[in-house]
């Protein structure tokens, strides 16, 4: 039986002129974001069209958005087979908009799994002993290093919580700039628009230490990998 593998496809603008769009394609299961799956026809030769699972957050603004395209047929038109939602703030199940999209997708019998901080983040890192106390994470982890984590608990079962089907013996990670020497949020859908740690995204996300613990979770397990 051949490996299974995985993918989590990020939005960096470092997918532009990769080429990596067959590979990702090839790979068992695809992870892509909501707002990442734009544009793919028009850049597939890099990021590739594959959508397995389609990943969102939990923010009110992003849940009301999905629950609407959701209704408009949105998983069937990307080809997606399930829906994750990365929930790293316990606040953002208190929404109203929260609420309506899951009793969506309960409603329609759309699989659905919630990626939890609690059940996987932070389980993960506890279970490889992976120090973090220099490393300060203003309000909370970008959705892409949640999911990669809670895929990861998928298989160490740190945590009680998780789900069997998301158990890979290897699991790829592209279009994640921040891991690059020069930490960027800027995405491939918009290259114009200059987002920085210096601007908004400075008071959620720290970009730099995440990258720090990728890392460190790479030197603990043979698990990831990044593809270039």
């Amino acid at each position: 039986m051949g490996k299974k593998e995985a993918v989590i496809v990020g939005s960096g603008t470092s997918l532009l002129n990769s080429g990596l769009g067959r590979r990702i394609d090839s790979f068992h299961t695809v992870f892509r974001f909501r707002r990442g799956e734009q544009n793919l026809i028009k850049h597939c030769h890099d990021t590739g069209v594959k959508t397995d699972t389609l990943v969102s957050n939990c923010n009110y603004k992003n849940v009301a958005i999905l629950l609407n395209l959701l209704k408009k047929g949105h998983i069937t038109k990307i080809g997606a087979s399930r829906l994750a939602f990365s929930s790293t703030r316990n606040i953002s199940h208190r929404s109203k908009q929260w609420r309506r999209v899951w009793a969506y997708t309960n409603k329609h019998n759309i699989p659905s799994d919630i990626f939890r901080t609690t059940e996987g983040t932070n389980a993960l890192l506890e279970g490889l002993s992976i120090k973090r106390d220099d490393i300060k994470i203003p309000m909370t982890y970008t959705a892409g290093f949640n999911t990669l984590c809670c895929l990861l608990n998928c298989n160490y079962k740190f945590h009680e919580v998780h789900f069997e089907h998301y158990e890979f013996d290897k699991i790829y990670l592209c279009g994640f700039d921040y891991l690059s020497p020069a930490p960027s949020m800027n995405n491939f859908y918009s290259p114009n628009q200059k987002i920085t740690t210096k601007h908004a995204y400075k008071s959620w996300h720290n970009l730099e230490g995440e990258a720090v613990l990728i890392r460190r979770i790479m030197d603990k397990t043979d698990k990831i990998e990044v593809l270039n």
